[in-house]
């Protein structure tokens, strides 16, 4: 069933994996993470200055297993990311 939309801060989507509380998306900035504890009003999970984002020029799928993020990034190879705090991935 489609609850919503999220489109605001997201930037052609290319995959998304969701863990819990959280999705990570792939999009045309690199890695996102938007926080679905509410499905009905999902949102950009965000840092100081603005949402949080593992840049990445060409990010195309992810896998999540754990704590760590799986990234397809095209020229950039495979790319691990550590999510066990997703507020800040590294």
């Amino acid at each position: 069933k489609h609850v919503t939309t999220i489109a605001a801060g997201v930037r052609m989507p290319r995959r998304i994996a969701l863990q819990f509380r959280y999705a990570f998306v792939c999009d045309a900035d690199g890695l996102k993470v938007i926080d679905v504890t509410d499905p009905r009003k999902p949102s950009l999970v965000k840092n100081g200055s603005g949402p949080v984002v593992v840049p990445l020029a060409d990010a195309r799928d992810i896998y999540v297993s754990r704590t760590l993020g799986y990234v397809a990034a095209g020229n950039d190879g495979l790319v691990i990311v550590d999510l066990e705090r997703p507020e800040s991935p590294a």
